[in-house]
């Protein structure tokens, strides 16, 4: 999505009270960053998950 075309969609989450403003923080943004890349990686790591059919109810 084009900042144009959420533009009004932020604008009125922001008049309703769904979003606030905060102040940047560059050590917060990182420590994200970071959080969600250990994340991806212990994702990507693991094997999917494999449920059997017969547990499955698809009767």
């Amino acid at each position: 999505m084009r900042w144009e075309q959420g533009r009004a969609a932020i604008e009125g989450m922001l008049a309703r009270g769904e979003l606030e403003k905060v102040a940047a923080s560059r050590s917060q943004a990182e420590e994200l960053l970071d959080q969600a890349g250990r994340h991806a990686a212990v994702r990507e790591a693991e094997p999917p998950a494999l449920i059997p059919l017969d547990s499955c109810a698809l009767k």
